[in-house]
């Protein structure tokens, strides 16, 4: 099969960009000969990379570049430039015709489709063989291994890291890590604080799931700053702070092109962009119309850690409260406010020992992450065993991550509670009936009396049955965290019956 495969594209080759033969001189056989075609000499040139694709048969090569290697996608404008550069040395200043080029691309595409490997290819962050390579976004193409011995920059990397445009290059970590030099650039409480270094650390996870963290606050309290001194400790960009994307598509294209996800001044979290986030936070693919076809799909299926930031109560979805760490940030006083040309001077002086200490902390939690337990797994459990396996690093007492973490989660079923219509009627009617039997409808009109006219006429408010349905499934896990049980799937001589009950609070 691959020697019909080469053959093929040998056969292609020979036939492609005929405009662009040259004769040479005769043959054997007297008749004049023809010099390769343009497009046959760029392939030719591109004899030496490496073709190979990842699981979406996304193609890519592996370039050498001064004395480094460059990881390209085939039909990238870096991959084309590298071409052209390639082919301009050779051509004594010659350039190829677009249709030579187009050609050429084709053909090392279905090269690295049909006869290259298949790899993973990541973006910023990669784990393998029980060590994190951290793309330094260098010239050189410079890396950091991390492992359960520590760490160590180089530039060869043994896993494929792509470079999207607008990545930008990390601070060069200093080997006399201090992450606590961090807490001066972050206007938050010891609890906000805890939550913000937890995220950050599980950030550099090469795996998810990973939790959503929210900075809420009024305005200049330091949200946006907040935000951009995160990603710039793992993933700087040209744009680090995003605004509210418009489709499902657009949040596609973003976390295809960085490792982290930052929103930047929500007013609020549409159901779409809820669940959207929850899927990037946790896993779950995406699939979208490919552009110009009616019936192909483009797949994405990643996970990635996720900042949001804005005034209000940004977050109201249960599921993805349950995904989120919530820091709120609180006005600064005039007088200790400070221009943000000096505070981002001071960060860029502190960022290297701030990384360093970082990585100091992943290689903590290599070392760990097989030994480490929790007495309660929590929803995130992942991501909660990896911070506490890299708690001995980390600038707090041992054990105060998990307090905090489980004070942070109470706190959203609450705000998460308290921000729905119906979950607040269903904790007063808990509080006077200690155990209720009825029908939907009967429930239904109970909680109408107890809310009154405003809340029904609310849009928040469930008009039909299925959607009083779907909000009473929404909010069961966390009323029964708050200590009210829902059982909804009862059936009695054909009756859906609902059963609500007090109980202890989890």
């Amino acid at each position: 099969m691959r020697d019909q495969i080469e053959a093929a594209l040998r056969q292609a080759q020979e036939q492609d960009a005929g405009a662009d033969d040259k004769p040479t001189g005769k043959g054997k056989d007297g008749k004049k000969e023809k010099a390769p075609s343009v497009a046959t000499q760029l392939v030719e040139l591109a004899s030496d990379a490496e073709l190979f694709h990842d699981d979406a048969f996304e193609c890519f090569a592996r370039v050498e570049v001064d004395d480094h290697h460059e990881t390209m996608r085939v039909r990238s404008q870096m991959f084309k430039r590298w071409l052209l550069r390639q082919y301009f040395i050779v051509a004594d200043g010659a350039s190829p015709s677009n249709e030579a080029i187009s050609s050429a691309i084709n053909t090392l595409e279905a090269q690295a489709s049909f006869l290259g490997d298949r790899r993973q290819v990541a973006v910023r962050i990669a784990g393998a063989d029980g060590a994190v390579y951290v793309d330094l976004g260098t010239p050189d193409w410079g890396i950091a291994e991390i492992t359960a011995a520590g760490w160590k920059l180089r530039n060869d990397a043994p896993v494929a890291l792509y470079r999207p445009p607008g990545l930008k290059p990390l601070p060069i970590p200093d080997h006399h890590g201090d992450i606590s030099r961090l807490r001066e650039f972050l206007n938050v409480d010891e609890a906000g604080w805890t939550m913000a270094v937890s995220w950050l650390v599980g950030a550099f996870k090469p795996t998810g799931p990973y939790p959503v963290l929210t900075f809420q606050g009024e305005q200049g309290t330091g949200k946006t700053s907040a935000g951009r001194k995160l990603r710039a400790l793992i993933d700087p960009n040209v744009s680090p702070m995003r605004t509210t994307p418009k489709t499902e598509h657009d949040l596609v294209i973003t976390a295809s092109n960085g490792w982290i996800i930052a929103l930047d001044n929500l007013s609020q979290t549409q159901l779409w962009l809820s669940d959207a986030i929850c899927r990037l936070a946790t896993g779950g693919g995406f699939a979208t119309k490919t552009l110009y076809t009616d019936r192909d799909e483009q797949l994405f299926d990643a996970v990635r850690p996720v900042i949001l930031n804005g005034i209000d109560s940004i977050v109201t979805r249960h599921d993805l409260a349950d995904r989120c760490l919530f820091c709120t940030l609180h006005p600064i006083p005039e007088e200790e406010r400070i221009a943000e040309s000096d505070l981002n001077k001071d960060f860029a002086e502190a960022a290297p020992a701030i990384l360093g200490g970082l990585f100091d902390a992943v290689s903590m939690a290599l070392r760990n992450i097989e030994t480490v337990s929790m007495e309660k797994l929590p929803r995130m459990a992942d991501f909660a065993l990896w911070v506490k396996a890299a708690e001995p690093a980390l600038p707090w007492p041992a054990g105060q991550f998990e307090t905090v973490y489980t004070t942070n989660r109470k706190g959203a079923v609450e705000r998460s509670i308290e921000s729905s219509l119906l979950g607040t009627a269903i904790l007063q009617f808990a509080e006077t009936n200690n155990f209720w039997e009825g029908t939907p409808s009967d429930l239904l009109a109970n909680l109408e009396r107890l809310a009154g006219e405003k809340a029904i006429k609310a849009k928040a408010w469930p008009k039909s049955p299925s959607a009083f349905s779907r909000h009473l499934r929404e909010l069961s896990s966390f009323l029964r965290k708050v200590g009210v049980e829902m059982e909804l799937d009862n059936r009695v001589s054909g009756k859906r019956l609902i059963k609500i009950s007090k109980t202890h609070a989890t």
